[in-house]
C-alpha cells in the first residue's frame, strides 16, 4: 500500500453513509494523512424530504467550529458552506473563493504541502487551479452529466476540464472507460469493490434475523438502495404482483413516488438502515434485485449492490445492465418485465450451493482491499515516473 502522502479529497461525505470513494480510501487513512473536503456537488436544489433533511445536515456541519474541521478515524473533514444554483457567475465566485480559502486554511493547519488530488466530482475543476498540488486523480462513478436534476452543460464543461487536467483518470464500469477515454488520455478500470467480510461474516456465522424482518414470511425478494428516479418502480410492483405468496423487501430512502407499490400487502418498506446493519438483513433474505431503468444513466452504471448482494450469497436478478455482462454466468439477467420476473422465480426456485460459492467466491475476489491495492500500484508507478508535478497537465498515457 502506498504510504506516508498527503490526501486532498473532494468528493461525497465521509463517515455519513459509505460512499465509493470512502470504501476505497479508507484502506490508505492508517498509512498517509487526509484532508476530505465533504461539500462537493454538481445538482439543482430540490425541494423534497430527502434533499431538505440532506441540507438540514450541511447546515449543522457549517455551524460547526471551524465547518466540522475534526473529522474522525484519523481524517479531517472540512465542509465549506457553499452555495446552490452553482452555474451562476457570482456564486460560482463565492463557491471556489471560500472553498479554496478553507481547504488552504486546513492544509496549513494539518501540515499538508502539495498532496495528491483524489476526487470524484467535476466540480473539482472549479479550484484544483488555485492549489498546489503534485497529482490529480479523477475516479469517475457515473456518467455524471446524465444524473437527474444535474446542470449537464456545466458538468460537461467541468468534466472536460478534469479529463483535461487529470494525470490519471479511473472509472468504475466498462462503458464509462469507453465513453471518457480520447487520445492520449486513457481511462483506467477500477470497478466497485465490496467489504466482503462485513457483508459474508452474518451468513458465515448464522447470525439471528434483525428483528423487524423475523414477522416478515419468505420467501423474502430484496431491493437494497436509495429508491431514485432510475430505479423502475413499475417492475418492482410487477414482482410483488407476480408472487403474492414471496415478500417484497425495500431498505433505503426514497426519491421517487412509490405510492402504487405501497399499497400492494406482500411489500415491506422498512426505510434506510445503518451499514453496520445491512448484512443481517441479506443474510436473511432469498434474492437480491437490480431493477433499474435502461437508458442512459444506467447504461454506464456499476451497481455497488451487486457485490454486496454475492457476498451474502444471493442469487441476483437484474436489468441488462453492460457492465454486469462479466458476470453473466452469475446473475440472472432479465432484458424484458417479463423476463425479469419470470427470473425472479428462476432465481428462487433454483437451490443451489455450488452457484452460491461462486457467488461468495466472485465476491471475496473483488473486494476493496484488492481495489486498494490496484489503486496504489498506479499511484506509486505515477509517482516513480516523475508524473506528479504541481498543476501538471495530463500526462497519464504513459502509465
Amino acid at each position: 500500500m502506498i504510504e506516508g502522502e498527503s490526501f486532498l479529497v473532494l468528493g461525497e461525505g465521509w463517515g455519513h453513509y459509505p460512499s465509493t470513494t470512502e470504501h476505497l480510501l479508507r484502506r490508505l487513512v492508517p498509512r498517509n494523512k487526509f484532508l476530505w473536503v465533504d461539500a462537493i456537488g454538481c445538482s439543482a436544489p430540490e425541494w423534497n424530504l430527502y434533499s431538505l433533511q440532506r441540507a438540514w445536515g450541511k447546515v449543522v456541519e457549517w455551524a460547526a467550529p471551524n465547518g466540522r474541521s475534526h473529522g474522525t478515524d484519523g481524517v479531517a473533514v472540512y465542509s465549506p458552506p457553499v452555495l446552490p444554483l452553482r452555474p451562476i457567475s457570482p456564486v460560482r465566485s463565492w463557491n471556489r473563493s471560500v472553498t479554496v480559502r478553507g481547504i488552504t486554511r486546513r492544509m496549513r493547519e494539518l501540515d499538508i504541502v502539495e498532496p495528491i488530488l483524489f476526487t470524484t466530482s467535476p466540480i473539482a475543476a472549479e479550484v484544483m487551479r488555485d492549489i498546489s498540488v503534485k497529482l490529480i486523480v479523477y475516479y469517475i462513478l457515473d456518467h455524471y452529466e446524465e444524473m437527474p436534476n444535474h446542470y449537464r452543460a456545466y458538468v460537461r464543461d467541468l468534466e472536460a476540464q478534469m479529463m483535461e487536467r487529470a494525470d490519471i483518470v479511473f472509472a468504475t464500469s466498462q462503458p464509462l472507460v469507453e465513453k471518457k477515454s480520447r487520445l492520449g488520455h486513457p481511462v483506467i478500470l477500477l470497478p466497485q469493490g465490496v467489504d466482503f467480510e462485513h457483508f459474508h461474516a452474518p451468513v458465515r456465522d448464522g447470525t439471528p434475523a434483525p428483528d423487524d424482518l423475523q414477522n416478515i414470511p419468505g420467501p423474502r425478494i430484496l431491493f437494497m438502495g436509495l429508491l431514485a428516479p432510475w430505479v423502475d418502480v413499475d417492475l418492482l410492483l410487477k414482482v410483488a404482483r407476480a408472487y403474492p405468496k414471496a415478500s417484497l423487501v425495500l431498505i433505503g430512502p426514497a426519491r421517487t413516488d412509490v405510492e402504487e407499490l405501497r399499497k400492494e400487502p406482500n411489500t415491506f418498506f422498512l426505510g434506510q438502515r445503518a451499514y453496520g446493519d445491512l448484512p443481517r438483513y441479506l443474510a436473511h433474505c432469498d434474492a437480491g434485485l437490480i431493477p433499474f431503468r435502461e437508458n442512459t444513466l444506467t447504461h454506464y452504471v456499476n451497481p455497488l449492490k451487486l457485490l454486496e448482494y454475492m457476498a451474502a450469497g444471493l442469487p441476483v436478478i437484474s436489468t441488462a445492465l453492460p457492465h454486469l455482462a462479466a458476470f453473466a454466468d452469475l446473475v440472472y439477467f432479465g432484458r424484458t418485465p417479463e423476463e425479469f420476473v419470470d427470473q425472479v422465480g428462476r432465481a428462487l426456485a433454483e437451490v443451489s450451493p455450488h452457484r452460491r460459492l461462486r457467488c461468495v467466491a466472485a465476491a471475496q475476489e473483488n473486494s476493496w482491499d484488492r481495489r486498494a491495492e490496484q489503486l496504489s500500484g498506479y499511484l506509486q508507478k505515477s509517482l516513480q515516473a516523475g508524473l506528479a508535478q504541481p498543476q501538471r497537465v495530463s500526462h497519464a498515457s504513459r502509465l
